[in-house]
């Protein structure tokens, strides 16, 4: 019952990095002094975070560990946070440049903050929010240069389709303009709406 329960549990907003964002994070175990690792950062929000790292330097499921994380501005936080998943690495996207854990087994590390101090949540849901703001204007960017493209290429089919469709409304527009022996009250006469087109049998 309660793990059908944990799929309506609402989640903080969780900002997923690019391949082109190259956000590093580094950790370390908490009696551990001596060994500190870097790796890159998957995805983050107020409650927690995501990084890959090597099976050597994976920590255990439950273990307490250091976090040193990028803010904006170029700022830095510590704090603590707690494994709450680990599994085998397999993206569905592989993004990573080859030289990244080259000839090791990744493994995807989920960590959730312990006690955030609210000055740091702060700061991390500034991160956020501008990260998904600048992701939003990626897009309408992207979208504008698509746009942009399909009329560059087709210029010469857009300005024919206007031709064309300029000449069939003029058209239409003629063939339903009222001509000169129109008359609102009674209408036209079978055959005089359009005397051009009307053929005197007689003249034959």
């Amino acid at each position: 019952m309660a793990s059908a329960l944990k799929k309506f549990v609402p989640r903080a907003p969780r900002y997923v990095f690019l391949s082109n964002e190259e956000e590093f994070i580094r950790f370390a175990p908490k009696d551990d002094k001596d060994h500190t690792f870097t790796t890159r950062l998957l995805d983050i929000s107020m409650t927690g975070l995501a990084f890959v790292t090597s099976k050597d330097a994976a920590p255990k499921k439950g273990e307490i560990i250091k976090l040193e994380l990028p803010l904006l501005n170029g700022k830095h936080i510590a704090w603590w946070g707690k494994v709450a998943r680990k599994e085998e690495y397999t993206p569905k996207n592989e993004w990573l440049h080859r030289s990244d854990f080259h000839g090791e087994n990744r493994v995807l590390i989920g960590v959730q903050f312990l006690d955030l101090p609210a000055e740091f949540r702060k700061e991390i849901e500034e991160l956020v929010r501008t990260k998904f703001q600048e992701l939003r204007k990626r897009n309408q960017q992207e979208r504008q240069r698509a746009i942009m493209l399909y009329i560059l290429e087709n210029f010469w089919r857009l300005v024919t389709y206007i031709i064309v469709t300029t000449a069939a409304v003029s058209i239409l527009y003629w063939l339903a303009k009222p001509s000169e022996n129109y008359d609102p009250k009674r209408g036209t006469f079978w055959g005089k709406r359009f005397e051009i087109f009307h053929f005197d049998e007689s003249s034959e």
